[in-house]
Protein backbone atom coordinates (compact mmCIF):
# COMPACT_ATOMS: atom_id res chain seq x y z
CA UNK A 1 0.00 0.00 0.00
CA UNK A 2 1.39 3.35 -0.95
CA UNK A 3 0.07 6.12 1.27
CA UNK A 4 0.66 9.02 -1.10
CA UNK A 5 -0.41 11.78 1.29
CA UNK A 6 -1.25 12.12 4.95
CA UNK A 7 -2.51 15.19 6.77
CA UNK A 8 -2.66 14.74 10.54
CA UNK A 9 -1.79 18.15 12.05
CA UNK A 10 -2.83 17.15 15.59
CA UNK A 11 -0.54 14.08 15.39
CA UNK A 12 -3.32 11.73 16.51
CA UNK A 13 -1.77 8.22 16.56
CA UNK A 14 -3.60 6.38 13.78
CA UNK A 15 -3.49 3.06 12.00
CA UNK A 16 -5.29 1.47 9.10
CA UNK A 17 -6.84 -2.00 9.09
CA UNK A 18 -7.08 -3.66 5.68
CA UNK A 19 -9.50 -6.45 4.78
CA UNK A 20 -11.31 -8.15 1.94
CA UNK A 21 -15.11 -8.04 2.15
CA UNK A 22 -17.78 -9.99 0.27
CA UNK A 23 -21.32 -9.37 1.51
CA UNK A 24 -21.28 -10.04 5.28
CA UNK A 25 -18.03 -12.02 5.14
CA UNK A 26 -14.82 -10.22 6.12
CA UNK A 27 -11.25 -11.54 5.89
CA UNK A 28 -8.59 -9.44 7.59
CA UNK A 29 -5.40 -8.88 5.62
CA UNK A 30 -3.49 -6.87 8.19
CA UNK A 31 -2.84 -3.39 9.48
CA UNK A 32 -0.23 -0.65 9.46
CA UNK A 33 0.42 2.53 11.42
CA UNK A 34 2.23 5.80 10.84
CA UNK A 35 5.33 6.93 12.68
CA UNK A 36 5.73 9.82 12.99
CA UNK A 37 1.96 10.24 12.95
CA UNK A 38 2.05 12.72 10.06
CA UNK A 39 4.38 10.87 7.66
CA UNK A 40 3.04 8.79 4.76
CA UNK A 41 4.84 5.65 3.67
CA UNK A 42 4.82 2.37 1.76
CA UNK A 43 3.51 -0.76 3.44
CA UNK A 44 3.46 -4.43 2.43
CA UNK A 45 0.81 -6.84 3.67
CA UNK A 46 0.45 -10.55 2.97
CA UNK A 47 -3.06 -11.23 1.63
CA UNK A 48 -2.72 -14.98 0.93
CA UNK A 49 -4.82 -16.18 3.89
CA UNK A 50 -7.55 -13.61 3.19
CA UNK A 51 -7.67 -14.67 -0.45
CA UNK A 52 -7.91 -18.34 0.55
CA UNK A 53 -10.81 -17.52 2.87
CA UNK A 54 -12.56 -15.61 0.09
CA UNK A 55 -11.97 -18.25 -2.60
CA UNK A 56 -14.99 -18.51 -4.92
CA UNK A 57 -16.62 -15.40 -3.42
CA UNK A 58 -17.92 -12.68 -5.71
CA UNK A 59 -17.96 -8.90 -5.50
CA UNK A 60 -14.81 -8.67 -3.37
CA UNK A 61 -13.99 -5.24 -2.00
CA UNK A 62 -10.72 -4.07 -0.50
CA UNK A 63 -11.63 -2.09 2.63
CA UNK A 64 -9.46 0.33 4.61
CA UNK A 65 -10.58 1.28 8.13
CA UNK A 66 -8.98 4.22 9.90
CA UNK A 67 -8.61 3.80 13.67
CA UNK A 68 -7.05 5.60 16.62
CA UNK A 69 -4.14 3.78 18.23
CA UNK A 70 -4.70 5.45 21.59
CA UNK A 71 -8.30 5.28 22.82
CA UNK A 72 -7.92 8.43 24.94
CA UNK A 73 -6.87 10.56 21.95
CA UNK A 74 -9.59 12.80 20.55
CA UNK A 75 -10.33 12.62 16.85
CA UNK A 76 -9.10 15.59 14.87
CA UNK A 77 -9.21 16.25 11.13
CA UNK A 78 -7.20 13.58 9.30
CA UNK A 79 -6.83 13.08 5.56
CA UNK A 80 -5.26 9.96 4.07
CA UNK A 81 -4.75 9.18 0.38
CA UNK A 82 -3.89 5.59 -0.53
CA UNK A 83 -2.76 4.68 -4.02
CA UNK A 84 -3.99 1.61 -5.87
CA UNK A 85 -2.78 -1.70 -4.43
CA UNK A 86 0.27 -3.36 -5.97
CA UNK A 87 -0.35 -7.09 -6.11
CA UNK A 88 2.75 -9.27 -6.15
CA UNK A 89 3.11 -12.96 -6.84
CA UNK A 90 5.00 -14.78 -4.09
CA UNK A 91 8.04 -16.69 -5.28
CA UNK A 92 9.23 -19.95 -3.77
CA UNK A 93 12.33 -19.69 -1.62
Amino acid sequence: MDVTSLSNPALVPIGIDVSLVSGNLKAEIGSFAFYPADHPGNFSLDCRSALKKMRNKTNLRLVYELRKLRASAEWQAVRVTIGPPKWRIATAK
